[in-house]
């Protein structure tokens, strides 16, 4: 009995995100950058700066777009090996995925703490002065 008969093929889903990756065979070790192009639950596709080959073992790290608590930013861990290139695209058999923190979202939160026109700060010698003398002795 052939399951993959009996079972439906997952859903794909065209989603468009940058990305890294690595790839490693025998002879090498590629690195690049990408965009995804179409994503199921067992197999990516992607575009990649670096030229793959089918076979290689393969890290592709996935901008996510969701927040994780509204302010902690994911990357998406898929790890695999390259089944072909068809049109210009790599295409990933997934073998497992997890998620990754990239950090806090700073940006937003930086821009609450900190003006955005800070006055300009001017140092004298005579300032600095005292601080210097204390450090030297």
């Amino acid at each position: 009995m052939n399951l993959q008969k009996i079972r439906p093929s997952p859903a794909r889903y065209p989603v468009e995100l940058p990305l890294r990756y690595k790839a490693v065979s025998p002879e090498m070790t590629v690195f690049g950058v990408g965009r995804t192009n179409l994503m199921s639950s067992l197999e990516l596709m992607f575009t990649g700066d670096q030229p793959l080959e089918p076979g290689m073992k393969v890290e592709v790290s996935i901008a996510w777009p969701v927040l994780l608590d509204d302010r902690v930013r994911l990357q998406l861990v898929v790890e695999g090996a390259v089944v072909c290139i068809q049109d210009g695209l790599n295409v990933i058999s997934i073998l497992k995925y997890h998620y990754r923190t990239r950090g806090a979202r700073v940006q937003a939160e930086n821009a609450e703490r900190i003006p955005a026109a800070m006055p300009p700060v001017h140092t004298t010698q005579a300032a600095i002065a005292p601080v210097m003398r204390a450090h030297a002795g």
